[in-house]
């Protein structure tokens, strides 16, 4: 069974991998959900329903999901791959990102992480972003946001004590960077590595990623989160 803790780490680490995926264009596809119109993941790859997180994408509630897979990683990639041969998958050693366009507009993003060895050996996390989901959503005040750019996400998972944002912008990628961490450091946040900074009192996290895009355009995400209470 995955320990509890271990999950805990893998939660940051899927927020940072799957989340961003909303600041990226294109590499959508269509195909029908599980049985009985439930996430896939459980029912197709015989996985096991651990817990829903409540969350909020935009203002909007929704959840995200979280399943153990009994199935190998790459078990789950022939599977998936010979299920839905047209679809877009971003797949390593490690990890497998594919995003579901349902029939009524809503989008089921899931990520599968290698968890280790024993009855469960993949930990998958999935959320559907609502069809009614609001395009412009306020920024929150609890997030830093570079000049000239535009939000595109906030997903606050309430019972995580952590919060998500993406956005666009005219900077380049180094110029966020460069905004970002001087606007961290003057509130007191402690540089880890590039894009990661540590506060205490509580302790809290947050992580930083930007690339360059198409029509002189970035792409920037934030992840704020409590990593324990005093």
């Amino acid at each position: 069974m995955v320990k509890l803790k271990k999950i805990n780490i893998l939660i940051s680490v899927f927020l940072l991998l799957l989340f961003c995926s909303v600041s990226i264009r294109g590499d959508v596809f269509t195909f029908g959900p599980g049985k009985g119109g439930k996430p896939w993941g459980a029912d197709l790859l015989g996985g096991s329903k651990l817990w829903t997180e409540p969350a909020l994408i935009n203002g909007v509630k929704s959840n995200v999901d979280l399943v153990l897979i009994k199935k190998e990683l790459n078990e789950c990639y022939t599977i998936l791959k010979n299920r839905f041969p047209e679809a877009i998958f971003r797949f390593n050693s490690e990890s497998l990102l594919i995003e579901i366009k349902r029939e009524k507009g809503t989008i089921e993003r899931i990520y599968l992480v290698n968890v280790g060895k024993g009855a469960f050996p993949v930990l998958q996390f999935s959320m559907e972003i609502p069809a009614d989901m609001p395009k412009n959503p306020e920024w929150p005040d609890r997030l830093p946001l570079p000049p000239s750019s535009s939000p595109r996400t906030v997903i606050d998972l309430t019972g995580r004590g952590a919060l998500y944002g993406a956005f666009d912008s005219l900077l380049s990628a180094e110029q966020i960077y460069a905004d970002i961490s001087s606007k961290m450091v003057t509130d007191g946040w402690t540089p880890m590595g590039k894009g990661v900074f540590l506060k205490e009192s509580p302790m809290r996290m947050v992580l930083i990623s930007a690339s360059d895009g198409e029509n002189g355009k970035a792409h920037g995400f934030i992840l704020k989160r409590i990593m324990k209470s005093n």
